[in-house]
């Protein structure tokens, strides 16, 4: 290293996730990653950092397009930087990835119902199958697809359905809430951690857990009750009963109520985050749906466990003690026939609620028959009949595969120069030309608005759906299309970056279109706290576009437009509004422009605007909204009955067919 070398520094990176001092080490290992040997790796790593000594700053973009350059300037467009064969391919989940895991599918085929060998073997066919795909990065729904083409060609629909179970929390909107009864000793913890294992569900909770907190808040003086076992509940006020029975029972009773109002903060708790979980305990008495506030979005599910044999129920709290060794056996023995009345009237409660009791003898049966349970009880987007299974599987037992090539916004006028037809007409168009000679074409007639303008959502709507559906929000559908996590106390805005002048006139609505640097100018403005517990969140979108949302209670779609579009010269930003009189929609406007300011405030500021500003470029200082829409009403639409996969780079049209 020369001495030049020595007193530069390498630049700082701007990423998305903030800014870190260039690394070597992190390039090298990019470029192995990418398939490049390790002496071309080290080599290309080297050159790179000697190039940017003094830099000072510079984009991940640029910092991309630079190794690129140098990787075909040092060995030539011969070395092919491509990941090596038969690698272990990464699954995308959400925002996340984590590579392909054989043992998570084999787990979720055991709950399904087969047996450890089967299950492994099917998990083998599709790693093998997922492989020979030569990606290295597969969406999650690939994996699914596979595993339930997989299962689908075994011939037993219980197996895929029952599979589709397994991953069902994973896909769910609105949080999925199991909760695990029965008395002592009949085994709620370990299915409910099993459970959890299995269906991919990382909160389980236990209402002793529940009981022993509440303890350190109310003492045993005010609620003696509270402080004892479940099968020693102590009555308080004057109530005597003189049958041992019913004073057991009426003990457990009072202390199951008492810790209820634990659990139902638990729940609440859970709701309120969108966060799936599997609730076990004695005091969890049937109906299970009487735990539930009212009016809520969860998937709720119940079991009571029983042990037909009370000499089988005794043996499990010496089996117990023998694995827990600070859990003892004494006090459940010497009680043993309080914990069967309880047991007895467990059962019995489940049984006049039309609840299910499973007899847990082998606890991978039980597993499966909770599995089987849900596979009826959860909906699921699917039906069981085969023209509704996966794309994949429905392909290969149909004999009709069709192909809808929609041309959005190919249509246009005549044109007088081209002789007085349209472009399409005059245009040489042979692949077009052969697809219409090899199939039919048609001719909609939409009229979208009462203005009588185009709009692909509404016309792609009107295509992909059976019956004709409720026109939903360009938010909302932007947001379905960029893979915007939602939760149903959202509200969506489709936004665009503009450039705006210091007087509030709209100099250019799309910024010039820009179409770099997006996630960095965006990076800082998700969970921005606004009043009234509501957060503001701006994800990057398609080029220019934005997806705008505001999370948090008492909120409303029935927003106007902040963007005024091209209807008048020198139009200035409109204030948000309420399109109603309803308290919800003036508190969602004022928190959307509460958040349109912080974010006006920091893209004015940022250093990539004041580099397209000495570049002579249109700074991206705004941000415009339109097309407000509230994430509940996804709930209320039905789903086409057809099995179909839609292929664009219109995040519209991904949202329409999500």
């Amino acid at each position: 290293m020369s001495k030049k070398e020595s007193s530069e520094k390498p630049p700082l990176v701007v990423s998305r996730h903030g800014e870190y001092r260039f690394q070597r080490g992190m390039i090298t290992a990019k470029l192995l990653r990418m398939g490049l040997p390790m002496d071309k790796a080290f080599q290309t790593s080297r050159t790179l950092r000697s190039r940017l000594l003094g830099r000072g700053k510079i984009t991940t973009d640029e910092l991309k397009l630079e190794l690129n350059a140098l990787v075909e300037e040092l060995h030539g467009p011969e070395v092919k930087v491509t990941s090596p064969p038969n690698r272990i391919p990464l699954v995308r989940s959400g925002e996340n990835t984590f590579p392909f895991s054989r043992g998570v599918i084999v787990r979720r085929l055991v709950a399904a119902g087969l047996d450890v060998g089967a299950a492994i073997k099917v998990t083998d066919k599709v790693n093998r199958e997922l492989r020979s795909r030569g990606e290295r990065e597969l969406d999650e729904s690939i994996v699914d697809i596979t595993v339930r083409k997989a299962l689908s060609n075994m011939g037993d629909p219980a197996l895929e359905r029952r599979y589709r179970a397994t991953t069902f929390a994973r896909r769910a909107q609105h949080p999925v809430l199991i909760f695990i009864g029965g008395s002592a000793g009949t085994g709620k913890s370990t299915l409910a951690t099993e459970l959890a294992y299995r269906l991919g569900i990382r909160k389980v909770s236990n209402t002793d857990l529940i009981r022993e907190t509440m303890r350190t808040v109310l003492s045993a003086a005010v609620v003696p009750g509270l402080h004892d076992h479940s099968f020693r509940g102590i009555i308080q006020g004057r109530q005597v009963l003189s049958d041992p029975r019913e004073r057991v029972l009426a003990g457990f009773r009072q202390q199951s109520a008492q810790v209820r109002v634990g659990v139902r903060g638990v729940i609440a708790r859970a709701i309120r985050e969108n966060t799936s979980m599997i609730i076990e305990g004695v005091h969890l008495l049937p109906p299970y749906t009487d735990l539930l506030p009212p009016a809520v979005d969860v998937h709720i599910a119940g079991v009571t466990l029983a042990v037909t044999s009370p000499e089988e129920h005794k043996a499990r709290f010496v089996r117990r003690a023998n694995d827990q060794r600070l859990r003892g056996q004494e006090a459940y023995l010497e009680a043993f026939q309080s914990v069967r009345w309880i047991h007895d009237d467990l059962v019995r409660l489940a049984d006049e609620s039309e609840g299910l009791v499973l007899h847990n003898e082998d606890i991978t049966e039980t597993i499966t028959d909770v599995v089987d349970f849900l596979s009826h009880l959860l909906p699921d987007d699917e039906a069981d009949d085969p023209a509704a299974r996966p794309a994949e599987v429905w392909a290969e037992r149909s004999h009709i595969r069709t192909l809808l090539l929609i041309l959005d916004g190919l249509g246009d006028e005549a044109i007088p120069v081209l002789g007085g037809v349209t472009p399409l007409e005059a245009a040489e168009a042979p692949v077009l030309s052969q697809l219409a000679g090899a199939g039919g074409q048609g001719q909609l007639l939409i009229r979208p608005t009462s203005e009588d303008l185009p709009d692909t959502a509404l016309g792609l709507t009107t295509l992909l759906y059976d019956e004709h559906q409720p026109m939903l929000g360009r938010g909302l559908l932007e947001a379905l299309g960029s893979g915007v996590p939602l939760t149903h106390d959202m509200v969506l805005f489709r936004g665009n970056l503009a450039t705006v002048g210091g007087d509030g006139v709209i100099v250019d609505r799309r910024a010039g279109r820009i179409r770099t640097g997006i996630a960095d100018l965006l990076e800082g403005l998700t969970d921005i706290p606004l009043s009234g517990g509501i957060t503001g969140h701006i994800y990057p979108g398609h080029e220019h576009r934005v997806v705008v949302a505001l999370k948090g209670p008492g909120l409303s779609g029935a927003v106007t437009d902040t963007d005024p579009g091209i209807h008048t010269v020198m139009e200035r930003v409109s204030p948000a509004k309420g399109t109603d009189e309803s308290p919800e929609a003036d508190r969602t406007a004022r928190a959307l422009m509460a958040l349109l300011s912080v974010a006006r405030d920091h893209l004015s500021v940022h250093p990539l605007n004041a580099v397209r500003a000495e570049q002579g470029l249109k700074q991206a200082n705004a941000i415009l909204t339109r097309g407000a829409e509230s994430a509940s009403i996804l709930g209320t639409i039905p789903h086409p009955r057809r099995a179909s996969a839609v292929i664009s780079a219109c995040p519209t049209a991904l949202g329409v067919a999500r």
